[in-house]
């Protein structure tokens, strides 16, 4: 009788093996369809901008009590940049990664929780109208 069921669940598993992954893959192209988002790309760009990059040199160039002229701060800036600019894909690929786990454990305590839970359900959906920290963005 263990035997049987045994064999049964394995069965099960195999059989449903096909449907797990496309429902992952479902998820991987989802949460790149995320990070490239216009408003997640826009939120990169602000953080990664000129006047952003800037004052954090400035800043830690305070907390060291070190002073520097303007055009050393300018140069420190575009260096910082361009090295920020040549990681964008890893950075973006880490997102992703990021996006994916936390949308299939998410997707899974659904599942656990509600019974009828769907992970694809959780980032396929498009987000209603609203405000995210005093920034309006629709879906």
């Amino acid at each position: 009788m263990t035997r049987t069921i045994a064999a049964i669940a394995a069965a099960a598993m195999l059989l449903a093996a096909p449907a797990l992954a496309r429902d992952d893959a479902a998820l991987k192209v989802s949460a790149g369809a995320y990070v490239r988002h216009p408003v997640v790309q826009q939120t990169i760009d602000g953080m990664w901008s000129g006047e952003t990059m800037r004052s954090a040199v400035v800043a830690q160039m305070r907390a060291s009590g070190r002073t520097l002229r303007d055009d050393q701060i300018d140069t420190l800036t575009r260096i910082v940049r361009e090295e920020l600019a040549r990681l964008r894909p890893q950075f973006e690929t880490l997102m992703e990664n990021a996006v994916f786990e936390t949308y299939a454990l998410e997707g899974s305590r659904g599942a656990a929780t509600q019974g009828e839970g769907s992970k694809k359900s959780l980032i396929l959906s498009r987000p209603r109208r609203g405000r995210i920290e005093g920034r309006a963005y629709s879906g």
